[in-house]
């Protein structure tokens, strides 16, 4: 997703060409430098992102610099890099989500910790409800919540005595009712009503 990748694409691209400014880029290959670290970086991404071409020729910079080419020898890997990195990206397919719905985005925790405690098997389908809503698929996202909350009918249903929680969600509900009205009066039925009502 560009929001995940668009600060380290402008980061590396900086770097970069601070690299191509740098006086001395002996062992650029080496993590531990500075420079090598800039490098590091860049692998770490176009691996990520799947950047072959700029991950090839990450390694020619890092292959340059272990025979000992000069200077001016990595520094023309380096530019080349840039070129590479931006073709790479030009192929690619990025997402843009705006900072208001990337608040949804990657919550396995979405409904709170109550909710994980009770209900960690819907987790999963929580976490992809947030993530459809974060780039706007809005039908992919009441299909998981859909999901999430096929656990909590069962697990109400269970709670009610209803016996089998395994059929159409329909008939668990028609099934809670029968259980709720046979509730004697009182504060416990009508939370266990408000409940049902909310399902």
């Amino acid at each position: 997703m560009l929001s995940l990748y668009g600060y380290r694409f402008v980061r590396l691209m900086v770097d970069l060409q601070a690299l191509e400014a740098a006086p001395n880029l002996t062992g650029i290959h080496d993590q531990r430098s500075d420079h090598g670290f800039s490098i590091a970086v860049a692998q770490s991404l176009a691996d990520e992102l799947k950047l072959q071409s700029s991950l090839y020729q990450i390694n020619t910079i890092c292959r340059v610099s272990l025979m000992g080419g000069t200077d001016d020898e990595i520094r023309a890997e380096i530019s080349q890099l840039r070129v590479r990195v931006e073709e790479d990206c030009k192929s690619a397919n990025f997402i843009f989500i705006d900072k208001t719905e990337f608040e949804f985005y990657g919550k396995k925790n979405a409904f709170g910790n109550d909710v994980e405690r009770v209900f960690g098997d819907s987790l999963e389908d929580i976490e992809q409800a947030g993530n459809c809503l974060a780039v706007g698929q809005g039908a992919a996202c009441v299909f998981h919540l859909m999901r999430a909350m096929e656990a909590a009918v069962k697990s109400i249903g269970t709670h009610l005595g209803v016996t089998n929680v395994e059929k159409e969600w329909g008939k668990i509900l028609s099934d809670m009712d029968d259980k709720i009205k046979l509730l004697p009066k009182g504060q416990n039925a009508d939370e266990w009503s408000a409940c049902r009502s909310n399902l």
